[in-house]
């Protein structure tokens, strides 16, 4: 599978291994890790996988089986041509997929008790809302009057909530005073 992104470690800039490659050869490598990942290091037909790393590489064939007995030298690439090691280093899990599919599952399985609940809670604000509206129409200061408007334009349940809530407690606070 391809993957959009590898895992590059942090330890990559004192790899023993790496330091032993002239800085070229060390681009080489982190090339082909992302050949790796794109999935072309995985080609069925060997010749047209060598032709895709000379491009991709910048390469003619001849210098590129040079680098490639270099990397394979030092234990970064196996006679293959694959990183050693991939497997190890990159994770299946690293893929959102299964994860974001079984969120949105979740998600459309919202149990018949939640709807009923959520109903109720709408219910609630708007009757608070009301019982607000009639005990105070016109006896609100101007800026518990704006308050108040701005409680009704929301859309959001909690926000609205929290908003009635606090207002509730500044028209008390306001009539004891």
């Amino acid at each position: 599978m391809a993957l959009p992104w590898f895992r590059m470690w942090a330890e990559a800039v004192d790899d023993e291994k790496l330091r032993l490659l002239a800085f070229e050869d060390r681009w080489h490598f982190v090339a082909l890790l992302c050949l790796k990942a794109q999935g072309v290091l995985d080609e069925r037909n060997p010749a047209l996988r060598r032709q895709k790393i000379c491009i991709k590489l910048g390469l003619d064939s001849l210098e590129l089986e040079t680098v490639m007995k270099r990397l394979v030298t030092v234990g970064l690439v196996t006679s293959k041509g694959q990183p050693v090691n991939w497997g190890k280093r990159q994770f299946q899990s690293d893929s959102s997929t299964n994860r974001v599919r079984a969120f949105r599952e979740r998600s459309r399985n919202v149990s018949e008790t939640d709807q009923i609940q959520i109903q109720i809670q709408k219910q609630n604000i708007d009757t608070e809302t009301e019982a607000l509206r009639s005990s105070s129409s016109g006896d609100l200061s101007p800026s518990l009057s704006g308050r108040f408007q701005e409680g009704e334009r929301l859309q959001n349940a909690g926000e609205k909530r929290r908003a009635v809530a606090s207002l509730v407690a500044s028209i008390a606070a306001e009539k004891s005073a």
